[in-house]
């Protein structure tokens, strides 16, 4: 029986060759392959001046983008990233109030989207994270029924959502809306109602908030934590100084800082000191609230 010997050329010949298929293979198991194109809701809102942002939950990062009607709002594809966004996202600015579409077409799939877009007045959510009260006095019975107390204010639970509308031109009404939570915003059931106000004195700033309770005023004053910060971006965001370039996004979490002592020092005479430490979340697009109330 004859043995064939291959020579040293013909095994590297036919080592490249086996080497050239196997990389061609590979190539083609690492093709992509199509996306579809899903984008998570139907209708999205973004207030006038301000910016929202809508996630691409799965497609093939090239869009073509149409507005319905683009002299209310405008929109543009924003590249995925990195590892924690893998797609990217569309980036719309309100222009003017009113309500149209937006057609997201995938150019390598050939899918669309068509999304509502309602452009509304513009508003800022204050979304209570948690309240802590630190109390100075010795009697600690009265102490534990002080922070049940306290802790029961409205503007003191956990969950609620302080809804404070922008300023529309010269009209300077400072309207607040108080809700239970973000589902009782999206849904237009409104706790209370009232105003708010900016203001800075010295080096410290501060958030009043005032709703009515049938004949009843309930007043807040909080000192707003590191407010050099935070304070320009909320009053330009919410345009309650004129002159001023105005944000259109926010999100942020703040603490604000609220002393109590006064308040309960009738009923509590033993009460040295309380002050009640507040955080919240700030977002300019978080939790949509309800359209009739921001036309």
């Amino acid at each position: 029986m004859k043995q064939f010997k291959l020579s040293r050329t013909s095994v590297l010949f036919f080592s490249l060759l086996l080497s050239c298929v196997l990389l061609s293979c590979d190539k083609k198991e690492k093709e992509p392959e199509i996306q579809h194109l899903y984008i998570g809701n139907s209708s999205y809102s973004v207030g006038v001046k301000a910016s929202n942002y809508i996630p691409i939950y799965s497609g093939n990062k090239s869009y073509t983008l149409t507005p319905g009607d683009a002299s209310i709002f405008k929109a543009e594809y924003r590249p995925a990233t990195g590892s924690y966004d893998r797609t990217g996202d569309i980036r719309i600015e309100g222009s003017k109030k009113g309500t149209t579409t937006l057609t997201v077409k995938d150019n390598v799939s050939g899918e669309t989207a068509v999304l509502d877009i309602t452009v509304t007045r513009k508003y800022l959510n204050l979304y209570m994270n948690y309240a802590f009260p630190s109390i100075d006095m010795e009697d600690k019975v009265d102490k534990n029924k002080l922070s049940l107390e306290v802790k029961g204010d409205i503007l003191h639970t956990k969950d609620y959502v302080v809804t404070l509308l922008a300023n529309e031109g010269n009209n300077l009404e400072n309207k607040a809306y108080l809700f239970n939570s973000p589902k009782e915003a999206r849904t237009g059931e409104i706790l209370l109602a009232g105003n708010y106000q900016f203001e800075r004195k010295g080096d410290d700033y501060w958030l009043y908030l005032n709703f009515k309770d049938g004949d009843k005023t309930i007043s807040h004053k909080f000192n707003i934590f590191r407010g050099e910060y935070i304070f320009p971006s909320l009053v330009s965001y919410l345009n309650v100084v004129s002159g001023e370039k105005e944000a259109d996004y926010i999100s942020e979490e703040i603490r604000l800082l609220e002393d109590l002592t006064d308040k309960y020092k009738s009923n509590y005479p033993e009460l040295k000191n309380i002050s009640l430490t507040v955080k919240m979340y700030a977002s300019a697009r978080n939790w949509d609230i309800a359209t009739d109330l921001i036309k």
